[in-house]
């Protein structure tokens, strides 16, 4: 009877530490388990999202395309337009040169104005007196007060 227990006890004596390290290494494989799960489940996330964004992207292109068909088929081709360049910096205006400026960047059958850039500066005084309304209600209008300037591309077409 002492020889079969003096066998449990070296049988448990190998047992427990062959058991810890499966333990150990069954608990290890659970974390890398549940990392893998988390790249995996934010690959998912960005595919969703990739997918969506790919949506959206075939729903615009569809819409550009329908676009260049009915300019197409308007005859609106790039034969038919010119592109000028529009470049004014910095250029001390009035307000009925302004009024001007604006209306150039109109758009008409014969020409369509593609802006870049606009920035109007109003004189400092005003700023410094917190003038509210209209800039020019506080100045001569023949005067110029405003510094603009104005970038952009005409289209104009051919005749």
């Amino acid at each position: 009877m002492d020889r079969w227990v003096m066998w449990v006890a070296v049988l448990a004596g190998l047992g427990f530490p062959v058991s810890v390290y499966c333990a150990v290494t069954a608990h290890y494989n659970r974390i890398d388990a549940y990392a893998q799960l988390h790249v995996l489940q934010m690959h998912d996330a960005r595919m969703a999202d990739f997918r969506q964004k790919m949506q959206l992207y075939k729903n615009y292109h569809a819409r550009v395309q329908l676009f260049l068909d009915k300019a197409k088929l308007e005859g609106v081709t790039d034969a038919v337009w010119d592109r000028r360049l529009f470049n004014v910096e910095n250029r001390m205006v009035t307000y009925k040169d302004l009024s001007a400026y604006i209306r150039k960047a109109n758009h008409t059958s014969n020409y369509y104005f593609i802006p870049a850039k606009l920035e109007l500066q109003t004189p400092e005084k005003a700023i410094e007196n917190k003038v509210s309304g209209s800039v020019f209600q506080y100045y001569d209008r023949s005067k110029p007060i405003l510094s603009l300037t104005m970038k952009g591309d005409f289209l104009v077409k051919n005749q």
